[in-house]
């Protein structure tokens, strides 16, 4: 009796759940963030490391594992936040790189934005709405300032009531 066997090999390797992270616009000092997830094709054990590269300045990213750093048989998939905070106005695109044991590369592009323009931060301001509000400050000779982003101040329900 003969028996033949067929099948393919294929090397180990990290997928994503998309192309590239694009971050929300935001205004300046507010964070913005996304989830994304990395995908397990065939490592049985792997703890991820990785490196945001940064070329041509220093850009504040932090990524925040939810679910651990390491993925294996048992768990293919993970959450990871990529989250972006600035006092500067930034736009950029850069990349995460995510490396495995043997040395292979698996990069993800990432881009975002902080800026205190209007124009910029109008679906912010949508999504936002009732949360902040824009003040403008005079100096001593009435001239106006920048517009500025204030957080609007949260009362709860009772100091609604006995006030008025």
């Amino acid at each position: 009796m003969d028996i033949v066997l067929k099948g393919e090999g294929l090397f180990p390797r990290l997928l994503f759940d998309r192309k590239e992270i694009i971050l929300p616009v935001v205004p300046l000092g507010i964070e913005s963030s996304c989830i994304f997830r990395l995908i397990n094709d065939g490592y049985d054990n792997l703890k991820i490391r990785y490196d945001i590269i940064q070329d041509i300045s220093k850009i504040d990213i932090e990524l925040r594992f939810l679910e651990g750093q390491t993925l294996g048989i048992t768990k293919n998939r993970m959450k990871v936040q990529a989250v972006f905070k600035t006092s500067k106005t930034l736009s950029f695109t850069t990349k995460i790189e995510f490396y495995d044991d043997n040395g292979r590369i698996y990069t993800l592009p990432v881009s975002g934005t902080s800026d205190n323009c209007l124009f910029t931060n109008f679906a912010y301001f949508q999504r936002c709405r009732g949360d902040y509000k824009l003040i403008t400050s005079e100096d001593v000779n009435f001239n106006k300032g920048p517009v500025m982003l204030q957080q609007e101040e949260v009362y709860d329900d009772q100091s609604i009531i006995e006030d008025g």
